[in-house]
């Protein structure tokens, strides 16, 4: 059953969570759907590609030492600028010519879909992102063959089923079972 595993999914990330800190160790944001678990030292995409159930394979290994509490806005921040949280005040330059490009092409595209979340008015370029306002987005960006969702937007003239969410608010969005589920968890 779909949703027996979700809650089943749902309690290993609030066991993970509640281990580490409902906090995120960044900013303080402590809304529950809000937060993840990074990889203190880096190679968290590495371990998620080994572990497809990554929650239960922290919990399997003893909780190990090397991992923290982040919100989605820091942990993506994070990533997308050289390991520092742009909640520091410091923002790096990407230096390669590839990656100046595509941070210039999302620019255009996050500006012309209003320059800020829909649900809580972010504003941090870091920390937004394009999100398919009715799903989809792992379907239309995989026939995109490659391209940058944020050229297609361009390309396409900026069409209506997109939207700019922070990383945050797309996480809870992606979560809406989570919320439900901890309302209905008796702890």
């Amino acid at each position: 059953c779909k949703t027996k595993a979700a809650h089943h999914y749902y309690d290993k990330l609030y066991r993970v969570l509640c281990h580490y800190g409902l906090v995120c160790a960044c900013c303080d944001e402590d809304h529950l759907p809000y937060l993840t678990i990074d990889h203190v030292n880096g190679g968290g995409t590495t371990y998620r590609k080994r572990h497809s159930d990554w929650f239960g394979q922290i919990i399997k290994d003893g909780f190990p030492g090397d991992l923290q509490t982040l919100c989605m806005n820091c942990n993506g921040g994070r990533q997308k600028n050289g390991g520092i949280c742009p909640h520091t005040g410091s923002v790096k330059n990407n230096s390669s010519p590839q990656a100046k490009y595509r941070f210039r092409v999302q620019t255009e595209a996050i500006a012309a879909y209003g320059g800020e979340c829909v649900r809580c008015n972010e504003t941090e370029r870091l920390f937004l992102s394009l999100d398919h306002v009715d799903g989809g987005g792992n379907r239309h960006r995989g026939s995109l063959r490659g391209k940058q969702l944020a050229k297609w937007a361009r390309d396409e003239n900026y069409p209506a089923i997109l939207q700019v969410l922070c990383m945050n608010c797309n996480m809870a969005k992606e979560r809406r079972g989570f919320t439900e589920w901890l309302q209905a968890s008796v702890f």
